[in-house]
């Protein structure tokens, strides 16, 4: 994926918790499902999110 999308977060408290967790998840949801079928299954079984 091209650094154009990337974004930096500062971790202080301005951005609450849960927020965080939030993007951070729904950003690996949105690389996993770009992956390939045998890595999103190779994931799966490595206990990850």
């Amino acid at each position: 994926m091209s650094s154009t999308y990337w974004l930096s977060i500062a971790f202080n408290d301005d951005l609450p918790d849960a927020l965080l967790l939030n993007l951070v998840h729904s950003s690996y949801t949105l690389v996993r499902q770009s992956l390939p079928k045998k890595q999103r299954e190779q994931l799966s079984g490595a206990g990850t999110l």
